[in-house]
């Protein structure tokens, strides 16, 4: 099973073909959770994607120098949820590959964001090129439109490759941070738990964070679940700061055993009165999955700065549509 994303979020796909009636039924297929551009002219489609490419990758953004050492900022993935554009990038294109004014090797090889996954659609005698294209790297995968039966097909195909786009951005995180990645990247036993969560809040985006270390759920309208990930070592700690904080015994007792774990938003000493401070309603009933435990957190306190309205992804979904009006 792949290990664990430290972050995923819809992302653009483009298709170019200069066949209408087929774009057209493109559309009646794909999904609402997979931004997609439509094309009948290359030029346009390659001007555009081009145009669009935004710069640095989330994963490059989260490594910055210092002194000449090489630091990894947590927080950067966080702080991505406040930036609508992040669900504009372009992580795969589908390109015809029989087109008169430029073929989609032609296409492909001027696509400058080398992390594009490329999808060539071919026809029965462009197979054999589609295969020498393959194996130079020029594109990722190859379709001939002739067996493709149904067009839901592609966007199985499409969901798959969005998934390999953010795989290679994790590869790049694990490759950066070497031994001091954080373990819950290379925690593949967690994935299947993890991917029910997701479903069961129909999650569209999820992001890796600290304080506590797990991950922020979104769903398409921006609501939040956050899951904390502990191991026995950081209950130990937890457990051992909520004593400081004046917690009674059975509270440390049920974090220490892996029924509870904590989720602090603010300092126990700070309430009016310590001695009545809510430890049950801050305590999250956990689940133990190999050396790891879970809890989940719905409607988690905001603690930055993100405008549902504007920011989620359907709030950025209802702009493209009033902007494209």
């Amino acid at each position: 099973m792949p290990a664990m994303l430290p972050y995923y979020h819809p992302t653009t796909v483009a298709f170019i073909d200069d066949n209408d009636p087929f774009l057209s039924s493109l559309r009646l297929f794909a999904p609402d959770s997979t931004p997609t551009e439509y094309f009948y002219s290359p030029n346009a489609a390659l001007e555009w994607v081009n145009r669009l490419t935004p710069g640095p990758s989330l994963a490059d953004k989260c490594f910055s120098n210092a002194n000449g050492d090489l630091q990894f900022d947590l927080d950067v993935l966080e702080q991505e949820i406040q930036s609508a554009n992040r669900f504009a990038r372009v992580s795969v294109v589908v390109v015809d590959y029989a087109m008169p004014s430029m073929d989609g090797l032609e296409f492909c090889a001027q696509v400058q964001d080398p992390d594009i996954r490329k999808v060539l659609l071919t026809g029965v005698a462009d197979e054999k090129i589609a295969v020498d294209a393959f194996n130079r790297g020029l594109i990722h995968r190859y379709l001939p439109k002739a067996g493709l039966g149904s067009l839901r097909k592609v966007f199985q195909l499409v969901q798959d490759l969005q998934r390999e786009y953010f795989e290679q951005q994790a590869r790049f995180i694990r490759t950066g941070l070497g031994s001091d990645s954080p373990p819950v990247l290379w925690a593949n036993e967690l994935r299947e738990t993890f991917d029910a969560l997701c479903r069961e809040h129909e999650t569209v985006e999820f992001y890796l964070v600290s304080r506590p270390q797990g991950y922020l759920l979104l769903n398409r309208e921006g609501v939040a679940t956050r899951v904390i990930i502990m191991t026995d070592d950081d209950l130990h700690r937890e457990a051992a700061r909520c004593v400081f904080y004046g917690a009674p015994a059975p509270i440390s007792a049920a974090i220490v055993s892996g029924d509870k774990i904590p989720y602090l938003m603010e300092d126990p000493r700070d309430y009016p009165e310590i001695r009545d401070y809510p430890w049950d309603e801050v305590l999250y009933k956990a689940q133990q999955i190999g050396e790891y435990h879970i809890a989940k957190v719905d409607n988690p306190p905001a603690d930055i700065d993100f405008d549902t309205a504007s920011a989620s992804y359907a709030g950025w979904q209802r702009s493209k549509s009033d902007n494209a009006t």
